[in-house]
């Protein structure tokens, strides 16, 4: 059983409507590198707003400044592209279907080339299962490296030896030990995890690609660098014989002890000391993303000192009909003493589904809770956290998935779809369970219009044709470098033009919004902070009033040197670009044109 916890200037008028129809057409350079898409996946914090900061306070563009009418659509490419397991180098070996099930695609530059790679995740990495396709550049992926990448990894004989077979679904994609290169980390049964480090690309008799070498470890709850050290630490728990193993106190109630992994650099994680969850307050949330991973790590009132969400055990005969069910949640205040408050009358008392996403999912900049009685499968039921004023209030009132500003679904990605500069929701909707409150199962895109609000595009108008599976995914970004979002994903084996599951959806975007792509050379290994990209309309650099679309926020160990950054910046014949470096020096780029492609590293 697997457990889920996911330069022109001075263009106007038809000239600049001109260039924007151009950027469109896919007749990009084939050596330009690609984009990472929304950031969601790549890691950064595209658009959240921090702790306490209202979205509807940031500025995402303006209505005339955007296409009021983008074609947004998509075709399944997955097996026109390459992605064929099967598809391996001789020295792989015999190739073996027998047991595949398709548990989740990720696009990454696995090669340091800066074009998007192509990860397949199946349940249970075998040999031959799994797929690593590195991208060619002329539009497509070439042979399945995934058994040759990882040959040195299925060796029962390492120290803090893996075991591939157990792992099953991704929890990270980034670099774990500061050298640049992407590395990647997985769940397995059991609470067990597998770190996996990418010792770059090497060339072999009858392949050449990077190559992988891997630790059995505790599963990865959440990764942030959280003692302010510049390195990215990882949220793990005690492992435990499989015979001992609880799942129900692991992952519904959380009752097991947690720990942070301290990164040392050590390529084995089992090397970083760590610090148990009874001295958690003593560290400090420097990342939104580790504040919203798990719920014995948050923030939920803003302070910077971690607070905790703990589910109360139910009984085993009223644990329901998924043995999930708690008796409640109780909140507890992380205190500057070093120790927690237990808050009274929170709201979620009564909150007897397991705790399965935390987030701030209506955009208020206060954190909501999700929960799935199925434990890891269905649309979350959601408790808002209650805001006074410029205040998150730690009470929650259950809502509605109809009453959000888009329908959650069970899975849903930030990404500027139309590259309006606006941040539409792609959703994943399940329907197996009967929740979906009348919404169509599969892939509903909510594109954001100018005021706020949400337009919901459905698969049948979209093309996005993904078959439903409880552990179906989507992965931003663009694959063939045209401009556009795309969207590789993993949903039922029998979907149409996929190798058993396993798909990639390129985008047909038709629009008048325009794009630019950035690669910051500096901005990678292990630093302290953060780096910021803002967009501003010409002539306005440093207005918050004139961004284009919400800052793009990078931190330690999800960014890379061969990262593109893409953003759209709706018809604007010429947009103001400033970067503020970890260090805290800037650079500025002014009259930047559609299609635009820049570097940029700190100003003398």
């Amino acid at each position: 059983m697997t457990v889920k916890r996911f330069l022109i200037t001075g263009l106007g008028g038809l000239g600049g409507l001109w260039l924007a129809v151009a950027c469109r057409s896919g007749q990009s350079p084939a050596m330009s590198p690609p984009d990472g898409g929304s950031g969601s996946d790549a890691g950064d914090d595209a658009g959240s707003p921090s702790c306490g900061s209202h979205a509807g306070s940031m500025p995402a563009g303006t209505g005339g400044n955007i296409d009021p009418s983008p074609s947004i659509a998509f075709t399944q490419v997955g097996l026109a592209a390459g992605i064929k397991r099967s598809n391996e180098p001789p020295s792989a070996g015999p190739f073996d279907p027998t047991n595949t099930l398709a548990y989740g695609v990720w696009l990454a530059d696995l090669d340091g080339d800066g074009r998007l790679d192509y990860y397949a995740v199946n349940h249970s990495q075998t040999q031959h299962l799994s797929g690593l396709f590195l991208n060619t550049g002329s539009g497509g992926f070439g042979r399945n490296l995934f058994t040759v990448s990882f040959e040195d990894s299925f060796d029962s004989t390492l120290v803090d030896a893996p075991n591939l077979g157990n792992s099953n679904e991704m929890r990270f994609v980034g670099d774990l030990t500061g050298d640049g290169k992407v590395d990647l980390f997985f769940l397995g049964w059991y609470g067990l995890g597998t770190h996996c480090v990418n010792q770059g690309v090497t060339t072999h008799s009858d392949w050449s690609g990077p190559s992988f070498l891997c630790y059995g470890t505790g599963d990865g709850l959440a990764f942030a660098d959280v003692n302010g050290d510049g390195k990215i630490d990882v949220l793990s728990m005690p492992i435990v014989d499989s015979s001992d193993f609880d799942v129900y106190a692991t992952y519904y109630a959380q009752t097991v002890p947690h720990f942070w992994r301290l990164n040392n650099g050590d390529p084995d994680i089992n090397h970083w000391p760590i610090v148990m969850d009874t001295d958690f307050p003593s560290l400090r949330i420097t990342d939104p993303a580790a504040a919203a991973a798990d719920s014995s790590f948050l923030d939920l009132n803003c302070d910077g000192i971690p607070d905790k969400i703990v589910g109360v055990p139910a009984p085993a005969s009223r644990r329901g009909p998924y043995d999930t069910l708690v008796a409640g949640h109780q909140v507890f205040l992380g205190q500057a003493s070093g120790t927690y408050r237990m808050l009274s009358g929170t709201g979620l008392e009564g909150a007897t589904g397991p705790i399965t996403r935390i987030e701030d999912i209506n955009g208020d900049g206060c954190l909501d809770v999700g929960t799935d009685v199925t434990g890891y499968r269905d649309n979350q039921v959601w408790y808002i956290q209650n805001r006074s004023g410029s205040t998150c209030a730690l009470t929650f009132t259950a809502t509605p998935r109809t009453a959000l500003p888009f329908y959650p679904g069970f899975k849903h990605y930030p990404v500027d779809i139309d590259n309006s500069g606006m941040l539409s929701q792609v959703v994943l909707i399940h329907g197996g369970f009967g929740n979906n409150d009348g919404q169509p199962p599969g892939v509903s895109i909510y594109r954001q219009l100018p005021d706020g609000s949400y337009a919901a595009i459905p698969p049948a108008q979209s093309g996005m044709n993904l078959e439903e599976f409880y552990a179906d995914n989507l992965a931003p970004g663009d694959w063939d470098d045209d401009g556009r979002i795309d969207l590789g994903g993993s949903g039922d084996s029998g979907m149409p033009a996929t190798d058993s599951g396993f798909g990639l959806w390129t985008s047909k975007l038709s629009t008048m919004n325009g794009w630019i792509k950035l690669t910051l050379p500096t901005v990678t290994g292990f630093f302290p902070g953060s780096a910021t990209i803002e967009v501003f309309d010409t002539g306005f650099l440093g207005d918050a009033g004139h961004l284009v679309t919400p800052p793009r926020v990078l931190r330690t160990g999800r960014a890379w040197a061969s990262q593109v950054y893409q953003l759209g910046i709706g018809t604007r014949s010429a947009v103001d670009v400033r970067v503020t470096f970890p260090d805290g020096r800037q650079a500025t780029r002014s009259s930047v044109a559609p299609c635009s492609r820049l570097a940029i590293q700190p100003d003398p």
